[in-house]
C-alpha cells in the first residue's frame, strides 16, 4: 500500500509543474502536436512499467506522468477550443470528458479486468502497450489528416 502511495504521489507532483506551464508550452507548440506527444509518453511509460523489476523502477516510471497525462488533459481542452465555436465548446469540453475519463475509463476498466484474469500483470501491460502504440499511430494519422486542412 506504501509503495502504491509514493507511486501515485511521484505521478501527481510531475503533473503539477507541466499543467501548471501549460500556457507557456502551447504557445511555442501545436496543441494537437502536444496530444500526438503525450500519445508517446503514455506508451513509453506503459512500456517502461511492463518491463520494470523493482518497485523503484515502478515508482521512477510514473515520472513520465509528467509528459502523459498532464499534457493530454489540459491540450485536450485546448484543441477544443480551437475546433470549436466559443458557445459550443463547453459542450465539446463536457463531451471530451465524458468519452475520455467517463466511458473509455469504464471500457478500459472493464477490458484491464478481462485481460487480468485471463492472461496475469504481464499480459494486462502487454496488452496496454499494443493499445498505446495503436493510439500513437491513430494520434500521428489524425494529426496529419488536420493539418492538410
Amino acid at each position: 500500500n506504501s509503495n502504491l502511495g509514493v507511486a501515485i504521489c511521484l505521478s501527481a507532483v510531475a503533473e503539477l509543474p507541466v499543467m501548471l506551464l501549460f500556457s507557456t508550452i502551447s504557445s511555442r507548440v501545436r496543441v494537437s502536436r502536444l496530444l500526438v506527444m503525450s500519445s508517446v509518453f503514455f506508451a513509453i511509460k506503459c512500456i517502461l512499467a511492463m518491463l520494470s523489476v523493482n518497485v523503484f523502477m515502478l515508482e521512477a516510471v510514473q515520472l513520465l506522468q509528467a509528459g502523459a497525462f498532464a499534457i493530454y488533459t489540459p491540450a485536450s481542452i485546448f484543441y477544443i477550443n480551437e475546433k470549436m465555436d466559443g458557445t459550443d465548446s463547453g459542450l465539446g469540453q463536457a463531451l471530451t470528458g465524458a468519452c475520455t475519463l467517463g466511458f473509455g475509463g469504464m471500457l478500459g476498466n472493464i477490458i484491464g479486468g478481462f485481460v487480468l484474469q485471463m492472461a496475469g500483470i504481464r499480459g494486462m501491460l502487454m496488452t496496454a502497450s499494443v493499445f498505446s502504440i495503436l493510439g500513437i499511430i491513430f494520434m500521428v494519422r489524425c494529426e496529419n489528416c488536420i493539418q492538410k486542412k
